[in-house]
């Protein structure tokens, strides 16, 4: 942590360090589209957001941003969750090359204890997969 830089707009700057060990530290996080703003929704962090992430919009975040009028569904953040992690991205297992479910790299990593690869498609387009979800139940 650095202290004491001239700054009228923060009270501390952090220079180097790692993101989720800074979440428990805060009391609220605001941000343009970064991922910083779902990971602090995840840790219970209240987020705002000045851009459109795919997070925002639905609800679970403060949106100072100009949100597309088509994201009406309010769904919980346990349900947002699910379609960006689960739903919508295709896992690719790297002992096959093949598609795979979240689970089977779930396994994967309890047997071998590696990373694996990203996966071949993020949340960014998770709307559309989303609104069929939130209409499901």
């Amino acid at each position: 942590l650095r202290s004491g830089t001239p700054s009228t707009d923060a009270d501390i700057i952090v220079a180097h360090g790692s993101l989720a060990a800074l979440l428990d530290h805060i009391d609220a996080l605001w941000t343009n589209t970064s991922l910083s703003g779902f990971e602090a929704l995840l840790r219970g962090v209240p987020v705002t957001c000045l851009g459109v992430p795919f997070y925002a919009g639905w609800g679970v975040t403060t949106d100072r941003g100009a949100v597309p009028r088509r994201r009406t569904a309010r769904p919980t953040l346990d349900m947002l969750t699910h379609a960006a992690m689960i739903d919508y991205p295709l896992y690719l297992d790297p002992r096959t090359n093949q598609r795979c479910s979240p689970e089977d790299i779930l396994d994967w990593l309890e047997d071998d204890g590696q990373e694996p690869p990203i996966p071949l498609a993020g949340p960014g387009r998770v709307l559309s997969r989303l609104l069929r979800y939130a209409t499901r139940s």
